[in-house]
């Protein structure tokens, strides 16, 4: 907490014509020619506040965690620490290190407190991912060490590539930060991720881990591969668009809410990337924007279906209904982020949408609309998820009998669920097979009542996110402001 008060003095002091506040030399490894230097840039201390930010809720919503505490706070802490020097260093090559480094701390907390049995399935997902496309970025930097004896700062010390080299490694470069963005056809792990991870985990990969994919194609590729970058702009923006609307489909067909808020993820870092290769500026302040907003809606989001969690024990929609009645706090704070989660005018969300869409208007009109059919589709797994939740009704019966076991002269006693066209279906196979009794209850009336609305603890932490929403969504121009006078890149296309 006090780290993050610090950064907060610090940014009152940046130079708003470079939008660089320090820079020093802390390392210096003189047999590879590279130094680890910390460059605080304004892109930079606005992902450093997100994450702060994000640590902090954390922390919190961790806080009544029986298995291991204190070795998950060191794990948050060390994700933390990695994610503050990612976004800080200059050099390439230690942002690889750190980039990398990041894996094993994701790896240990999905793999340890992770929710369910597949989490260490899930966790061999992330890495192997991660991994495959490292090996890229890797083979690129040891190509580009032995040819020029340089891996130095994103500007590679004004060392000129070819246009062919740069397509080399350009493509290379690409397929490294595809992974962490994601895009298709190298997303299958992000929805297994968020399925299988806790809460703060879901919190801190949505939040802040997927913001790395577009922060370094912003400050690494397109600085560095400029004619390659300027060259394949437009492909990449008509994956980016497809992705979308791809990703946008799949959300609407899934019935875990982990998986709902983890496709729309992915719909909106594409977002990132289609701001970012519009080359305007417009793009660039709405691709800013939007990832701020993701990184305070998503957690959110995650954080309120965490709480549901905890109480239920099961995120498949089709158990839910009618919850507004008994938990009428958390209905209507997560109304305000359903909204702001699909773009809706006054969120936060809706001027990175609208920025990004515009720049996007201006490089390719038919791109612009094959993404802006995203944000209908948003509206609608937005809803759904909304509705479901808190407003229909519940279709699902617990079904509660005792079989008497004959071997050794007990009863059993089991709770199965089924949905309401199957066990009418299964009620005369269930009486055939010798139960003694079968009553049947209905899972609100039976269940609902016995937990309440949200407690002080999880109110601090949506009302801090909502607070966010809000504001920042009535009153976007300081930030816009900020933003402008950052140094975002220093790319420069005739």
């Amino acid at each position: 907490m006090k780290f993050f008060l610090v950064m907060l003095f610090l940014t009152s002091g940046l130079d708003m014509v470079s939008g660089l506040f320090f820079s020093g030399f802390f390392i210096k490894l003189e047999v590879l020619r590279v130094s680890l230097e910390y460059n605080l840039s304004g892109f930079s201390v606005l992902l450093v506040l997100l994450a702060m930010f994000l640590w902090c809720l954390c922390v919190l919503a961790s806080w009544f965690t029986k298995y291991h505490f204190n070795y998950l706070q060191v794990i948050l802490l060390l994700i933390n620490f990695l994610l503050i020097q990612t976004f800080l260093v200059s050099d390439f090559l230690f942002f690889y290190i750190f980039f990398e480094a990041l894996l094993l701390p994701l790896v240990v907390l999905i793999g340890v407190w992770g929710s369910r049995d597949r989490k260490v399935s899930a966790a061999y997902q992330l890495f192997l991912f991660t991994f495959f496309g490292s090996i890229f970025i890797l083979l690129s930097l040891l190509v580009f060490y032995s040819h020029f004896g340089l891996v130095r700062d994103f500007h590679w010390m004004g060392v000129s590539l070819s246009s062919s080299r740069q397509i080399v490694f350009w493509f290379a470069f690409f397929i490294g930060v595809l992974v962490k963005v994601p895009m298709y056809p190298l997303h299958t792990w992000l929805p297994e991720a968020h399925v299988e991870a806790p809460t703060v985990g879901s919190v801190i990969l949505a939040g802040i881990i997927l913001k790395l994919g577009p922060y370094a194609v912003v400050r690494f590729l397109v600085n560095t591969f400029d004619w390659g970058s300027f060259v394949y702009s437009d492909k990449v923006q008509l994956f980016a668009a497809i992705v979308i609307l791809l990703a946008s489909l799949a959300t609407c067909v899934q019935v875990d809410m982990k998986k709902i808020v983890a496709y729309s993820s992915i719909a909106h870092m594409n977002y990132a990337l289609l701001g970012i290769f519009a080359f305007q500026p417009e793009g660039f302040l709405g691709m800013t924007i939007l990832m701020l907003a993701h990184g305070i809606v998503s957690p959110a989001l995650f954080l309120s279906i965490g709480f549901i969690y905890e109480r239920y024990k099961t995120r498949l929609l089709v158990r839910y209904g009618g919850l507004f009645r008994k938990m009428p706090m958390l209905g209507s704070i997560q109304f305000i982020f359903i909204l702001a989660n699909m773009g809706f005018p006054g969120t936060f969300s809706f001027w990175g949408e609208f920025f990004t869409l515009m720049g996007s208007f201006f490089r390719n009109t038919l791109v612009c609309f094959v993404a802006g059919s995203g944000v209908l589709m948003s509206a609608v797994y937005s809803l759904m998820l909304y509705t479901s939740l808190f407003f229909n009704q519940v279709f699902n019966f617990y079904v509660d009998f005792g079989v008497k076991s004959w071997l050794s002269g007990i009863f059993v006693y089991n709770k199965l669920a089924f949905d309401i066209n199957v066990r009418i279906s299964n009620l005369k196979s269930l009486c055939e097979s010798g139960v003694p009794f079968v009553y049947f209850m209905d899972f609100r009336e039976s269940s609902y009542r016995y937990f309440g609305d949200l407690s002080h603890r999880e109110f601090f932490l949506l009302m801090s996110n909502l607070i966010l929403v809000i504001l920042l969504g009535l009153f976007p121009g300081g930030l816009m402001i900020l933003i402008d006078n950052f140094d975002l890149i220093s790319l420069q296309l005739n």
